[in-house]
Parts: C-alpha cells; sequence; structure tokens
C-alpha cells in the first residue's frame, strides 16, 4: 500500500545517507593516514601533536565537502544578478571555486603581488561580467571595499577568532550604508566546524 511504499523509500534513503557517511568517513581515514605516512616518511612524530594535527586535516576535509554547497549558494545568488564574495582559509578550496566559476570570478590570496590584487577588486567593483571575489580569510581581511559592488559574502570556511570573522564582513558592510549585507555561514553538526563557530561566539562575548 501507499504507507508501505513510503516507508520503504525513506529506508532506501536512509541507508544511502548511511552509505555515503561510510564513503566520507573511508575517504577522511585515508587521507589522515597518508598525511601520517608522509611525516613519518619525514621522520617526524606526530603522536605529541596528533589531535592538533588532526582538527587541521579535519577542517580540510570537511572544506572540500563544503564546496559544492558553496558554488550552490553562489550560483542562486548570481543568477538574481548578485554579486558574491566568498572567504575561504585554504588556497585549495579557493582555487577549486575558480576552476568551477572561470571568468566570472577572480580570486584574492597572500601569493598575489599588490598590483594582481588591485586588478582583481577593480574588476570586481566594475566589471558586470565578474560576479564573484573569492578571498583567502588572511588577505582580504583589510585594505578592500567591496560595499558598493557586492552585500552578500559567503564564509566557505571557518576561522578561530571573531577578529577575522568580523574584519571579513566588513568589506562589504560600512556603517551608514543603506544595503543590508547577507552573510551567509555553513557548517556540519557535530564536526570541527560547529567547535569553531562555538569558539568564535564565545570570544565575541
Amino acid at each position: 500500500d501507499k504507507e508501505l511504499q513510503t516507508l520503504t523509500l525513506m529506508e532506501q534513503r536512509v541507508k544511502v545517507l548511511e552509505k555515503h557517511k561510510e564513503h566520507q568517513k573511508e575517504e577522511y581515514d585515508y587521507l589522515w593516514e597518508k598525511y601520517e605516512a608522509e611525516k613519518l616518511e619525514e621522520g617526524k612524530d606526530l603522536s605529541e601533536i596528533k589531535q592538533l594535527v588532526s582538527v587541521a586535516v579535519n577542517r580540510q576535509y570537511i572544506s572540500k565537502i563544503m564546496v559544492p554547497k558553496t558554488i550552490k549558494i553562489t550560483e542562486k545568488l548570481i543568477k538574481n544578478n548578485k554579486k558574491v564574495f566568498i572567504i575561504c582559509c585554504y588556497d585549495e578550496e579557493l582555487y577549486r571555486l575558480k576552476e568551477h566559476f572561470g571568468e566570472q570570478a577572480v580570486i584574492f590570496n597572500g601569493k598575489m603581488n599588490q598590483k594582481q590584487k588591485d586588478n582583481a577588486v577593480e574588476a570586481f567593483n566594475n566589471d558586470d561580467n565578474v560576479k564573484i571575489l573569492i578571498g583567502n580569510i588572511a588577505a582580504v581581511g583589510v585594505g578592500i571595499n567591496l560595499n558598493k559592488s557586492c552585500n552578500h559574502a559567503i564564509f566557505q570556511n571557518l576561522d578561530f577568532t571573531d577578529a577575522a570573522f568580523s574584519q571579513a564582513c566588513d568589506r562589504i558592510y560600512r556603517i551608514g550604508s543603506k544595503e543590508n549585507a547577507y552573510i551567509y555561514l555553513q557548517y556540519f553538526k557535530d564536526t570541527v566546524y560547529e567547535h569553531i563557530e562555538n569558539i568564535r561566539t564565545s570570544n565575541k562575548k
């Protein structure tokens, strides 16, 4: 009957989700074992700093999973003719997003010289074909003003300090601005991202 069919579909979906989680866990374990093996080859013992290093590896792994979600939000915004400022913590995720969006996006990170950075901001602010600026949080916190062209910011990754978060938000919002600023925070429940956000907000208090 109809109820039985619905239940069967729900059970199938649960099984698919469980299988997906198992695959993610296997992938994370593989990445950690690979990292650990590389460091042991270099003669480094990770036993004393394993927890700290594990957090870093975990963050990078989750940021990899987060990229498609950031893409989905961004595409929805640019379809509505909005410009989008994406904040990353790792260059790997920054380059993956740039690869996806191509000429619609410019990047801004610490590996660029000042002229390249200025050109990126200029293009984002004034070129209608450039819809997205993807920046590393360590580089975009000060010295650039995006609020005249953009009022949507997406945090692809999170930082432990509220100062870094606030400075990034200030790129699209200034006191006295007439436009609202929309900030998108993403994190997976019961992961290091939730832990980071709890630390950030507690530091703010």
